[in-house]
């Protein structure tokens, strides 16, 4: 009994403790979880959205129909937390009640991951002999510093620290029995996260693969324990081939992007590790060296400071070893575990990976392993390095700590300052989980109708959803294929997500990732004026009106013509609900463009080939009919040249502009060809000032064109000049290894609020501010 009641005591007070810190720092969560969200913008409240959507709006387990209306989403593209989202689901066919309270359990099952994690590190101290106070101890600290804790501010389902730990413990066992049931707990472990989040679940997997890995080739006894090896592999394997066999059949959205941005955006560097992103130490490190100091916020994985001291001790270290002997006795004897080695090793290689290592240095390796371009923040790789070296730093401090017993001045000195590092890594902590949990209990749930502004309530007992499809909301924003898209304004993707749960109206626009690229550009010619053919009104299931909600005054003037064909239901302060027909969203406007061309036509000017409705309105035009070209928008003229590096579509002279005046450039785009118009390329406005040898560059974006037609994108933006003398380039720049053509077309600058006008040489269509618009037969 006495022997039972000292193995669990250690135990008990892990858990204790960590209750404690959880109920210190989060206590208003746990007490009140329904009353907060901890994001209400990006993808903090697109997380909570989709799982509460998921649980009580959906009618089929794979398919999510929140969003991308009236395609929807396979469950598993939405950050949904899937697994959870399901079983709630299933749950509330027994208690219809649990469908109603989603964000609570959302959030109670956040925080409560928190305090089991420094339970499972424990596990792993003890499995590393460390004394039970030390494990303890040690514990704590290491999960008060996890990196993860930031993602309970926006990526919800990336926040469960106890992933990796978890992982690492099951794994351990696995490989010290070698019995069925720890593999078939492997495998569940490795499952459930792949179905909490598949970023997640590759990163607890890939770790656990190369720690594998990394023990069979150190292993003098591998072809006895071939099987167990193998079982064990299958084990961490079968997870992946099974997520990803399973999404592949169930999924029956086509043509999503294979290439998609951020691979070598987001990596991980060494002061991602090394160098503290808040207090205590941050504010002194920003005056020291004026703030220069960036990190990526996708890649923190901090290791704390008494750790980042060991570290660069180790690093400073090991050369010497190699001609010093009692250097190299030294770091033998603190690593002296092998399979606290072997984890560090695998933690090695996958941080190598955070960093985009070799990829960065040779990026035609990322042609040659597409697989790992799937992975757009490879910074978040580091976290296993994180809960490995942090365990190894506490590991060492044993053996520091050990080596010095007999010598009562050295233990004193040692045990000084491990109780230093520890103390300090705690305040670390302290100020980690004192913002995060400042962060997160400052919005309230919007989910909750009881906490709805009175505006949204008004509204919301206003509308009869039976009698609508969807909502569109404005501005537009749509984000997911990567390829065609529309920028989000966080108030409208607010609003329309917290009015689109409460009405259980789907939205027809997204906030979500990787969605079909044929259904990404049908939806984004919402906002395409209707001068071109739409295939998506075909698509629309239904002949019920649809639902506009504006929010702001901030619409582009797109945006704005859509929104005044709209019946006014309700309004309240920068807030419109508006009502539109298919019949009136689709409707052809080619009649009134060429109808108010033909009442204007005697008080239009002659300007540079274009009848327009100010002098001087047109400023430039380049139809490029001077360069070949089997792609053109019009004629058989179109500028062509690979998409990389950087490219001059015009060089205008000093004299062009004038001071103060706003000019608008729109220029057709080929978006046929894959990756044509994303990854990051960009049309350019460059002004050069010869005199103080600066430029001043305006930028848009060609893939967040809002009018598509077919194979061409219209981008658009406007700008000033700084100085009239200055010499003006128009140019696009592609990434360095982009490897698509690049085709644009009709190139026109134009004075703000004018019309420019032209008919081609055969009647049929009307040039219209650079838009081609049909005329009718004669």
């Amino acid at each position: 009994m006495n022997y039972r009641i000292k193995h669990l005591l250690p135990v008990f007070t892990v858990v204790a403790i960590a209750l404690i810190m959880v109920l210190f720092f989060y206590g208003k969560v746990l007490t009140s979880p329904y009353s907060y969200l901890f994001s209400t913008t990006g993808d903090g409240i697109k997380n909570y959205y989709t799982f509460a959507w998921h649980i009580h709006h959906d009618t089929s387990f794979n398919h999510f129909s929140g969003m991308n209306y009236p395609y929807g989403e396979h469950y598993l593209y939405t950050d949904c937390h899937p697994l959870v989202a399901n079983a709630l689901r299933a749950l509330a066919t027994i208690w219809p009640q649990v469908a109603s309270h989603p964000v609570g359990m959302l959030n109670l099952l956040m925080i409560l991951s928190i305090a089991f994690t420094p339970l499972v590190l424990f596990k792993i101290l003890i499995h590393l002999k460390l004394p039970d106070w030390m494990a303890v101890v040690f514990s704590i600290t290491i999960a008060a510093l996890s990196p993860q804790v930031f993602r309970l501010t926006g990526h919800l389902a990336l926040s469960y620290s106890i992933a990796i730990p978890l992982t690492w413990l099951l794994l351990i066992r696995t490989c010290k029995n070698h019995h069925w049931i720890s593999s078939i707990l492997l495998f569940a472990n490795g499952m459930f996260w792949m179905l909490i989040h598949a970023y997640l679940g590759m990163i607890a997997l890939l770790f656990a693969i190369v720690w594998l890995i990394t023990a069979f080739l150190a292993d003098n006894n591998r072809r006895r324990l071939l099987l167990s090896y193998t079982t064990t592999a299958l084990s961490l394997l079968l997870p992946i081939v099974l997520f990803f066999l399973y999404a592949r059949l169930t999924d029956n959205h086509t043509g999503r992007t294979d290439n998609p941005s951020g691979f070598f955006l987001y990596n991980a560097e060494p002061d991602d590790l090394l160098v503290p992103p808040g207090k205590p130490l941050r504010p002194l490190l920003d005056s020291l060296t004026g703030g220069v100091i960036r990190q990526q916020w996708e890649a923190l994985g901090y290791i704390g400071f008494g750790n980042a001291m060991l570290l660069v001790a180790i690093t400073l270290m090991t050369p010497a070893a190699l001609i010093n002997r009692k250097v190299r006795r030294t770091l033998q004897n603190l690593f002296d575990n092998r399979q606290l080695n072997i984890s560090l090793v695998a933690a090695s290689v996958v941080l190598l990976f955070a960093m985009g290592i070799p990829f960065k240095q040779f990026p035609q390796l990322a042609d040659f392993f597409p697989v790992v371009k799937q992975f757009r923040a490879t910074g978040r790789f580091v976290w296993p390095f994180y809960f490995v070296f942090a365990t190894a730093g506490s590991f060492i401090l044993w053996k520091i700590w050990h080596g010095s017993q007999g010598r009562h001045t050295r233990t004193a000195l040692v045990t000084t300052l491990i109780a230093a590092i520890v103390v300090f890594h705690l305040i670390e902590g302290y100020h980690y989980h004192r913002g995060v949990a400042a962060s997160i209990t400052t919005e309230a749930n919007l989910f909750d109708t009881k906490q709805l502004p009175d505006e949204m309530k008004q509204a919301l007992n206003l509308i009869e959803p039976e009698g609508y499809q969807a909502i569109i909301p404005l501005p537009y924003f749509y984000q997911g294929s990567e390829v065609f898209a529309r920028p989000r304004v966080d108030a409208s993707v607010t609003n329309s997500l917290v009015a689109s749960w409460h009405l259980g109206l789907p939205l027809m626009s997204a906030n979500l990732t990787r969605t079909s690229i044929e259904e990404s550009k049908r939806l984004v010619q919402l906002v395409t004026p209707n001068y071109y053919p739409k295939p998506i009104s075909h698509d629309l299931p239904s002949t019920k009106p649809l639902l506009l909600l504006v929010t702001g005054t901030g619409l582009t003037p797109y945006e704005a013509s859509l929104a005044a064909k709209g019946e006014k239901l309700f309004k309240s302060g920068d807030t419109e609900w508006l009502s539109i027909t298919p019949q009136a969203l689709f409707a052809d406007e080619s009649p009134s463009v060429i109808s108010k061309f033909t009442n204007r036509l005697n008080r239009l000017v002659a300007d540079k080939g274009f009848l327009t409705s100010e002098p001087g309105a047109v400023i430039w035009y380049d139809d490029f009919e001077h360069q070949t070209n089997d792609t053109a928008f019009r004629g058989k003229g179109s500028y062509g040249a690979m998409k990389r590096g950087k490219h001059t579509l015009v060089s205008l002279p000093p004299g062009t502009f004038k001071a103060g005046e706003v000019y608008k450039l729109s220029v057709w785009m080929y978006n046929g060809e894959p990756d044509a118009l994303n990854l990051w390329l960009r049309l350019v406005v460059e002004e050069y000032d010869a005199r103080a040898n600066t430029w001043h560059t305006t930028t848009f974006f060609p893939e967040q064109a809002e009018t598509l037609a077919g194979d061409w994108s219209l981008a658009e933006g406007t700008f000033k000049i700084q100085n009239p003398v200055n010499q003006v380039y128009i140019a696009t720049i592609g990434h360095a290894d982009a490897k698509p053509r690049l085709h644009a077309d009709d190139l026109l600058i134009q004075r703000v609020n004018t019309d420019v006008y032209r008919t081609d040489s055969s009647n049929h269509f009307l040039f219209f501010n650079n838009h081609k618009v049909k005329m009718q037969d004669r």
